[in-house]
Formats: C-alpha cells, structure tokens, sequence
C-alpha cells in the first residue's frame, strides 16, 4: 500500500487542452441534454423578482435588530426559523442549558486550579530551554494555542 503512495505522478492528472473525450453513447448525450435544459430553465424561474410579503418599514426594524442592544437575534430548535430574544434572557438560558450541565462540565477546584499552573509553567520552561531546536514554526504555533 505504502509503495502505491510512492508512484504518484502529478503528469498524469494536468488536462492536455487538445484532447477533448469521445461522446458518449446517443441515450446517455441526450439525457445530459435534457439535464441541462432542465436545470436551466429551474435556475431562470429561481432567479424571478419576488413581491416581498412585509412593508418596508417592516424590513427596515428587521435589518436593525443585529444592531439592538437588549436583542439577540437566533434561530430556533428543530428549524423552526429566527427568534427574538432578551438578550440577558438568551445568556442565562445557556449558561443553564449548557454550563450549568454537570455531566458536561465540572466546578474546577483550587487543586485543579494549581495542577493547571505547574503544567503551563513546565511547558513554558520547556519551550524557552528548547528554542533552538523547535524552529521559528513550532514556536509560532505554541504561542498561539
């Protein structure tokens, strides 16, 4: 499997422009055809003005309430569409729906706390003895994680 890796040539995969492949068989071209036609003529009547279904005082409030302080704009469950919420009503609904779910996420306790301490002061420690020898990529990317 490993030997199959090996032979990969990259030739063998650039279009020659002036090789164009036979036609297939009359069934199969006139099928691809009529696709064609088909997918066409959808794509033109998707294309078509619709008259909007609200005013434009209306669609005005709509494109401001991204911008509205006390709002949040979401979409609901089980596709349901967009919802308008009290911001602070949205955040105390996932800080209890999601933090607040203790088979997800435990309280970290001081030990905890202190366990994670030790650790990043071992890898920074790490990090500043090997510099040299990580290189400039390795370096970039364990600043930023």
């Amino acid at each position: 499997m490993r030997e199959e890796c090996n032979n990969f040539n990259p030739q063998l995969y650039i279009r020659n422009p002036e090789w164009n492949p036979p036609l297939a068989s009359t069934k199969i071209e006139s099928a691809l055809k009529r696709f064609r036609e088909r997918l066409t003529t959808m794509q033109t009547n998707c294309n078509r003005y619709s008259r909007p279904n609200i005013t434009n005082l209306q669609n005005y409030a709509l494109r401001q309430l991204p911008n509205h302080d006390s709002l949040i704009v979401i979409w609901a469950d089980k596709n349901m569409g967009a919802v308008i919420m009290h911001r602070d009503a949205y955040i105390k609904q996932c800080i209890k729906e999601h933090l607040g779910n203790n088979t997800v996420y435990k309280n970290i306790t001081d030990n905890y706390k202190e366990k994670i301490n030790e650790l990043n002061a071992k890898f920074d420690d790490f990090i500043s003895k090997n510099k040299r020898v990580l290189g400039n990529e390795a370096l970039t990317f364990f600043e930023r994680s």
